[in-house]
């Protein structure tokens, strides 16, 4: 990352500003620098008596970090303090201290912005508590980095002034580099931890802090006690501080690990005594490595974990979020679909029941002649009518018609077609083909779907029995009496509706006293049983057999009855019209 605004920056609000501001802030930092530069009097490995890690450098990169280079004159003038021991040396001149006091400030400060700089420019952060990558890149770029730095400018000078002997020049920077790095990887991250997360105390913090101490020192004592190899032990210390407390534990928990283990080995005791002073040193400084980069990558894996979970957990809020509203959203439209859909059926049941108004149900009117209709739809609207009306003094007209199709479509043809036909019908003057031919031409005019109509019409005399009728196309009605049954054989014309121009022929028969025309649709021979057979004319036939000499409405239920039978259940497809008339007895 190199833009400046993707680079993650720290909080400072509520420091001091101003001159004074920065005055108070270098003076703060300059004398947590010094006091943390006395370790390096108190604890050393070796008759050299070194110490391998430098806190003052760790602290001088976390206050670049968060202050950023404002603070360069309390690390510089921090730095020139710790080396006063070169003034009261009696191998070392006045001005060679004051130039080698100038260098290891110098080189301190390069230090600490050369460390920054490479971790806020490689990183985009400025600490490594956030991912495993940080973490690599703060410990082995930065801290390498900026140790070298120093280590070059510092060594470099203390070389020219001569108080590094060239043939010691080696040994001095490896000394410098490795002390300044293991004093960034173990104490920045202290301070960047605890600034981070300030103040943020709970007991659960306090008490983490304490035993991880406790423990630690356990383990130091038992060590120091018993000789034995246990630094291992440190392990389990470091990551349960690191889960528990997240950073601020870790990095307290890498800070009292290596106290402990410095004061071990500086004492001779534990799994760092080499057979040199130098082995010792490197060993130490090895395990410093390890505990501060385990610690960190525990720190920083758990944080992405945390990161992760959080992302999956915002996103499952998202997602439900948009479910809920999409559901919401659906559920709305489905009380509109219901809505409407309520409002559609309301319709159709006030349509069916206008429907069935304009069907004739009370046939007294025509008696002595006996006659029984009914009309069953398939769905909400037929497609299937009747009608019986006179013309004339003695004339009765019969019709049962079926329009293809089924549903609002069909039954709307059907109120077409049944209002045409009455309203030609009951002006008179016409023979039966001649009021079918008029029909046809009306319906063919006025059918922009293509639908058509299958039509029986007859024209019934009373006194005579005799019947004109005209078949469209329809089914064969049957004949039911005294004399057995038989059925009305069609006159060969088409159905209605669709060839305009067509002439219609009409057939004749006479009906006996008490015998009884029975008219019907398709619905009724074409309905099916489960297994998808067909009810037949055979079995009207067979019905209208063991019904003879009944009234119309009796063979009428008897027929619907076997078709209800014979279908056991299945879904009707069809619309099921029937008309039956009797002729009275003389």
């Amino acid at each position: 990352m190199t833009a400046a605004s993707s680079i993650a920056t720290p909080s400072t609000l509520g420091l001091p500003r101003g001159w004074r501001g920065w005055f108070l802030l270098n003076l703060g930092v300059f004398v947590i620098y010094s006091v943390a530069g006395l370790v390096v009097f108190f604890v050393g490995i070796g008759a050299a008596d070194i110490s391998p890690i430098f806190p003052p450098s760790g602290i001088a990169v976390a206050c670049v970090l968060i202050f950023g280079p404002r603070v360069w004159p309390a690390i510089w003038l921090g730095n020139f303090c710790n080396g006063a021991p070169l003034f009261f040396s009696a191998e070392t001149s006045f001005i060679a201290a004051i130039i080698g006091n100038v260098g290891g400030g110098t080189a301190a400060v390069a230090e600490a912005l050369c460390a920054a700089r490479l971790m806020r420019w490689l990183s985009g952060n400025w600490h490594p508590f956030d991912r495993a990558s940080d973490t690599v890149v703060f410990l082995l770029v930065a801290a390498l980095g900026g140790a070298a730095s120093a280590a070059i400018i510092g060594v470099g000078t203390f070389w020219l002034v001569g108080v590094t002997p060239s043939g010691e020049f080696g040994i001095t920077f490896t000394t410098w580099l490795l002390a300044d790095a293991a004093g960034i990887g173990v104490f920045a991250p202290l301070v960047l931890a605890w600034y981070r997360d300030w103040p943020g105390f709970d007991g659960r913090l306090v008490a983490t802090v304490a035993e991880v101490a406790g423990a630690v020192l356990v383990v130091g004592v038992l060590t120091y006690v018993t000789k034995y190899p246990i630094d291992y032990l440190y392990l389990p210390i470091l990551l349960w501080a690191g889960f528990r407390a997240k950073a601020r534990g870790a990095s307290f928990a890498a800070a009292a690990i290596s106290a402990v283990i410095i004061v071990a080995t500086a004492n001779g005791v534990g799994s760092f005594i080499g057979k040199s002073d130098n082995q010792s040193f490197l060993l130490v400084e090895g395990f410093m490595a390890v505990i501060s980069f385990t610690g960190l990558l525990v720190v920083a894996v758990r944080a992405q974990q945390e990161a992760a979970e959080r992302a999956l957990e915002a996103y499952n809020r998202t997602l439900e979020q948009r479910v809920a509203e999409r559901m919401a959203e659906i559920a709305e439209k489905n009380r509109l679909l219901e809505e409407k859909d309520q409002r559609i059926n309301d319709d159709l049941v006030v349509a069916r029941k206008l429907q069935a108004a304009i069907l004739p149900t009370d046939f007294d009117s025509f008696a002595p002649t006996d006659v029984a209709a009914v009309m069953r739809p398939a769905y909400e609207m037929a497609g299937d009518f009747y009608d019986v009306f006179r013309i004339g003094d003695r004339k009765l007209v019969l019709i049962v018609g079926d329009v293809s199709g089924k549903g609002i479509a069909a039954a709307f043809f059907m109120a077409v077609a049944r209002t045409t036909l009455h309203d030609i019908a009951i002006r008179g003057g016409l023979a039966p083909a001649q009021c079918i031919a008029g029909v046809n031409e009306t319906l063919c005019a006025e059918n922009p779907l293509d639908m058509f109509v299958t039509l029986f019409y007859a024209e019934f005399d009373e006194a005579t029995g005799e019947v004109a009728y005209v078949n469209a196309g329809h089914c064969e009605p049957v004949i039911a009496g005294a004399g057995g049954v038989r059925l009305l054989a069609r006159t060969g014309d088409p159905v209605l509706g669709i060839m305009p121009g067509r002439r219609f022929s009409a057939g004749r028969v006479t009906l006996s006293p008490d015998e009884t025309l029975f008219l019907y649709t398709d619905g009724v021979t074409e309905a099916f049983d489960p297994a998808g057979s067909l009810y037949e004319v055979r079995r009207l036939v067979a019905v209208a057999e063991a019904e003879a000499g009944k009234s119309p409405s009796e063979l009428m239920l008897a027929v619907i009855r076997s078709v209800d039978a014979f279908a056991q259940g299945a879904v009707q497809s069809d619309d099921i019209t029937c008309l039956a008339v009797r002729r009275a007895a003389t």
